[in-house]
């Protein structure tokens, strides 16, 4: 069966036949994947009038389940420190969350999901969940745990 990235690869070696262009392929695929997957995230997301970075920000809050400061909700999300606090003011202004003194350190501040924020993440879940499922639909269960065991291996390679 193939794809895309084999029509790519079969034009490398016909262009550049002195070159193996085999260690494009899974980088390659692991990009298609990732937009095709991020495109569907982005679609449900919307539906729910949120943006990925609003959702993850919320549901890191959400699955931690207590206060945190904004170096803790940079540390357990997939944000920089730089954007966090751009987005904590935006999200607070729609009152998704709060953000509170930490009565044990004046100068820390703890930001909260308000209940309207825990409501929005509670319902938007269990689509998050279905989307992220249906993006491998063409792989057995024992296929999609030998995939995940693999990417842990090349990105924990990766990052040390």
């Amino acid at each position: 069966m193939a794809d895309h990235i084999d029509h790519i690869i079969e034009q490398w070696r016909t262009t550049r036949p002195d070159l193996d262009p085999a260690p494009m392929e899974l980088p390659a695929r692991l990009q298609y994947l990732a937009r095709a997957s991020g495109d569907h995230i982005i679609a449900n997301l919307a539906r729910f009038n949120l943006e990925r970075w609003q959702f993850d920000v919320l549901a890191t809050l959400r699955r931690i389940d207590r206060p945190l400061n904004a170096g803790e909700l940079c540390a357990n999300s997939m944000i920089s420190g730089s954007a966090m606090t751009n987005r904590v003011d935006k999200l607070a202004a729609a009152g998704l969350l709060t953000r509170c003194t930490d009565p044990d350190n004046r100068r820390c501040v703890r930001i909260t999901l308000t209940d309207a924020g825990r409501e929005l993440v509670d319902k938007v879940l269990p689509t998050h969940l279905d989307t992220c499922r249906g993006t491998l639909t063409g792989l057995t269960d024992d296929e999609r745990e030998t995939l995940g065991h693999l990417l842990r291996k090349a990105l924990a390679a990766h990052t040390g």
